[in-house]
């Protein structure tokens, strides 16, 4: 039977309740307007649906869409996005290298179909889930699909790049993550900007050479948050080695010295106040555990905000011992500058 443009939204809603109502009501516009009137709109709802992975006409909803940091091991389908940087003919199948919204990198395999598909294409895939040691692999056969360059999704969401050239200013930390070797580094520019660079590679060697003083430069590194980049190690140019060290980072800085955009520098003081542990709802659903301390040296204090398991590693029993916190942004608000945890941040006492 035909189902009315209100059936098909409410069927979408109901399997993906992360959706608002305005924003499907918005793609369906969007899909009559980009297929010039040449469907209805009952026609563009339908396909919509489809796109988002929710076959209306059989009430298959099996494929869930998320983010690539959220497949867990057993997971057996799902529905990721991104934009296509790599394609390979393998055996009879098409191997694209797909990277999400984050600049982090998946693998699609394409059986037994002809789609029509270049680089820098966006796609939409659902299938089967592999969750190798190296990778995440979503196999598309004849139970999944592919959407090339779907109207729901937009080009900005994926690609905001940036020439990077500066020198290395601290190196944070090297660890092994989801089939990757990574360095997360600050680059300082020639404006005297701050900024976090991710750098991943297959091989550990390739980045033993990263440090305090190496001048890099990437052509277009991925924006992943704000100050962070992303990108591969193969995009990254060595310009050379200086021998000044910043000052910012020869050692723990007191909260006098601390000026807004350094980024993950190291602070030292004697904990004035500690607030209670609180919850913060961020990205409208999802809880993050949060405490808010004061620290104080040499007759100047800074208040410091500790994010998720940083919030955890301070009690009230801690009032008056002298700590250095790692690792945290420094930022500015209408009374002045305060202190950030990052993911990178611990506290150990002074």
């Amino acid at each position: 039977m035909s189902l009315s443009v209100e059936d098909i939204i409410s069927f979408i809603l109901k399997h993906r309740p992360h959706l608002r109502r305005e924003v499907v009501e918005s793609m369906i516009r969007r899909k009559v307007k980009e297929l010039g009137g040449l469907v209805t709109e009952e026609g563009a709802a339908y396909i919509v649906a489809k796109e988002l992975g929710v076959d209306v006409e059989t009430g298959d909803s099996a494929f869930v869409e998320i983010e690539l940091d959220e497949v867990v091991e057993g997971m057996r389908t799902a529905v990721l996005s991104g934009v296509v940087e790599k394609i390979e003919a393998r055996r009879g199948s098409i191997v694209l290298r797909v990277v999400d919204r984050k600049g982090r990198p998946f693998m699609v395999k394409i059986k037994n179909r002809n789609v029509e598909i270049k680089e820098g294409d966006i796609i939409r895939v659902s299938g089967r889930l592999l969750t190798k040691k190296k990778y995440v692999e979503v196999i598309v056969d004849e139970k999944g699909s592919i959407v090339v360059n779907p109207s729901s999704l937009r080009r900005g969401e994926f690609i905001k790049r940036r020439r990077i050239e500066g020198v290395v200013v601290k190196l944070v930390r090297k660890y092994f993550l989801k089939g990757y070797y990574c360095a997360v580094v600050v680059v300082k520019n020639s404006s005297d900007e701050y900024m976090v660079l991710k750098i991943l590679s297959p091989v550990m060697h390739r980045l033993e050479m990263l440090g305090d003083g190496l001048l890099i430069e990437v052509e277009g590194a991925r924006e992943v948050g704000r100050g962070w980049y992303l990108c591969h190690i193969d995009e990254v140019s060595l310009r050379g080695r200086v021998d000044t060290i910043d000052e910012n980072y020869r050692r723990p800085l007191v909260p006098s010295e601390l000026k807004p955009g350094l980024r993950m520098i190291d602070v030292i003081g004697t904990i004035v106040y500690v607030g209670r542990l609180t919850k913060v709802m961020v990205r409208g659903d999802r809880e993050v555990d949060v405490r808010d301390l004061v620290i104080e040296d040499k007759g100047s204090a800074a208040k410091v905000r500790l994010w998720g398991r940083a919030a955890h590693k301070i009690e009230k029993d801690n009032l008056g011992t002298k700590v250095v916190i790692t690792n945290v942004d420094v930022k500015a608000d209408g009374k002045g500058v305060r202190i950030v945890s990052t993911s990178f941040t611990d506290i150990v006492k002074a």
